[in-house]
């Protein structure tokens, strides 16, 4: 399957293929065949990110975010409003809203997009701080990192809030507002865990009051 590039001066780039590429040169293959199509910057961003999305069987959530930003500013580079740039793109795989969503996420910086990709933190989350400049996720990168704690849904929408308001976020800031948030939700009367539920990870015969001790015992680790 030939890959798809462009000439560009002296040289040629690569619009569709980057993956088969690599593989042969893992191979130890000199050559790859290739078809060579001249094409504007907007042609080529929108055979990019078609060859992207809807060209490979998995996708991280990070590329599609950067594919359909890089796909609509081309379009509205070309005359087209931002509202109707997200319907095109989107097409029959997204609606006009999860473009929106995924095209926010391409603001969050490197680290940050890998805790989503790895799934270490949900989307919706990734949502609220990506509308936090680069040094408000860099500090908050710091403090996932210190803490190994991800900010809850409440916390991150907090932490936009504060941002949006012009509140400095700094480490110290976030840990501190963080911590206060944690507090203020009103602790459960009851946690109720159901013996089938948990018997897998205890000996057979094991008696609820031991199976008590030892979760009390790892939470005062924890």
């Amino acid at each position: 399957s030939p890959i798809l590039v462009r000439p560009l001066e002296d040289r040629y780039e690569i619009i569709s293929g980057h993956c088969r590429t690599r593989a042969a040169e893992l191979v130890g293959l000199k050559t790859v065949p290739a078809k060579v199509v001249p094409m504007d910057d907007y042609q080529a961003t929108v055979i990019m990110t078609h060859s992207n999305i809807v060209g490979r069987d998995s996708i991280l959530i990070s590329e599609k975010a950067k594919a359909y930003r890089m796909c609509i500013e081309q379009q509205k580079a070309n005359g087209m409003t931002k509202g109707e740039a997200e319907q095109l793109v989107g097409g029959e795989n997204d609606s006009k809203r999860s473009v929106q969503r995924l095209v926010r996420l391409s603001y969050l910086n490197d680290d940050l997009l890998n805790l989503i990709d790895s799934k270490r933190m949900a989307a919706q989350i990734g949502y609220e701080i990506a509308f936090l400049d680069d040094l408000s996720q860099d500090e908050l990168m710091k403090y996932i990192n210190t803490t190994e704690k991800i900010p809850t849904l409440d916390q991150a929408k907090q932490l936009r809030g504060m941002f949006e308001n012009g509140v400095e976020i700094t480490f110290e800031k976030i840990v501190a507002e963080l911590t206060n948030i944690s507090k203020k939700h009103k602790v459960a009367n009851k946690v109720i865990f159901k013996t089938k539920e948990i018997a897998e990870y205890f000996d057979e015969g094991t008696d609820a009051e031991a199976m008590t001790n030892v979760i009390i015992t790892l939470l005062e680790k924890y």
